[in-house]
């Protein structure tokens, strides 16, 4: 059948049921199953489907809206976007949440306050975004992987707010082991980059154009200017530029941190020459990926053997 277009002119929220008048006058009973929105009075939609009533009459049978953008608009008047007010308790729940499952961040120049505003704002980069529901944030680009975002806008790092990505279930070990694992089995000497960060890296070079930093939440501290970001990604040899670095430890000694956003534990080293420190770190990294797991003492690790384990932290040192 031709889609039928009309007016929801009566909605109970409560009951989950309403009314649609089609544009030729006739009235349709409709439920929120029948819809892939969040139905509210006064949305233009169209009717592909219809069948009897149990109390008389036409029931729809599938409902879609004619503006996508008006279920945006529907969601921000009955739940504001999580984070759009950018108040202290909305920005200590924020930090608290991508510390602990936060990869990469984009701090913005000005503020998205509204699913629309987001959904603009990711549709110049080519990111299709779905609001699953009131709260839930998921973004993809066509034929890539899904990504959960969140977002806070609160003046942050000289910005006005951030938008952070996050794998959209839970870290798992095994799946990320699988993962690491797939460029070895292709024949590769050795896994340059986790496969779903490299998509998500490039994600967020499409996404950061004309904004401030790039926060990888994973390596501490870790806040760098777009164009800098970009600079070591590509200039990274061994490809884990995007979402780690090199800092000093509480010990002073060497660390690259940031391997928690690959399920893996942060690396420090002892021992080795200052000129080669963060060499050796890198490339115990990488050895790290394509291992997929928390390494056993006496393990080598590139040109290093582990000295110490556990599920933060390894210690390195030259064999």
């Amino acid at each position: 059948m031709p889609p039928l277009p009309g007016t929801i002119m009566a909605w109970s929220a409560n009951d989950c049921v309403g009314r649609i008048q089609l544009t030729s006058g006739e009235w349709l009973r409709f439920g929120a199953t029948v819809c892939k929105f969040l139905p509210a009075l006064g949305l233009a939609v169209e009717v592909h489907g219809t069948a009897p009533h149990p109390l008389g009459g036409l029931r729809a049978t599938s409902v879609l809206l004619v503006d996508p953008g008006d279920a945006d608009r529907v969601r921000d008047d009955c739940v504001p976007l999580p984070g759009a007010s950018g108040t202290p308790a909305e920005l200590a729940a924020f930090v608290e949440l991508t510390d602990a499952v936060g990869l990469l961040g984009i701090v913005l120049r000005e503020p998205l306050r509204s699913r629309a505003a987001l959904r603009a704002w990711f549709a110049r980069a080519g990111v299709e975004v779905e609001y699953s529901n009131a709260s839930d944030v998921h973004v993809r680009r066509a034929g890539g992987p899904r990504y959960r975002v969140y977002t806070c806008m609160a003046p942050v790092a000289d910005g006005e707010g951030v938008v952070s990505f996050a794998f959209p279930t839970p870290f798992s070990v095994a799946t990320e082991r699988e993962l690491a694992l797939a460029g070895a089995t292709l024949g590769h000497a050795r896994v340059d980059v986790h496969p779903a960060c490299a998509d998500l890296a490039s994600l967020v070079d499409a996404c950061a154009a004309d904004e401030l930093d790039v926060i990888a939440h994973q390596a501490r501290g870790y806040l760098a200017p777009v164009d800098a970001w970009r600079q070591a990604r590509v200039a990274t040899a061994d490809g884990l530029g995007a979402w780690v670095r090199v800092m000093a430890g509480p010990g002073r000694d060497p660390v690259l941190t940031g391997m928690a956003a690959l399920g893996l534990p942060d690396l420090f080293a002892r021992g080795v020459a200052p000129a080669e420190v963060e060499g050796v770190l890198r490339e115990a990294a990488s050895a790290l990926v394509v291992l997929g797991r928390r390494p056993a003492v006496g393990e080598g690790l590139g040109r290093a053997i582990v000295v110490s384990a556990d599920d933060e932290f390894v210690q390195i040192a030259p064999r």
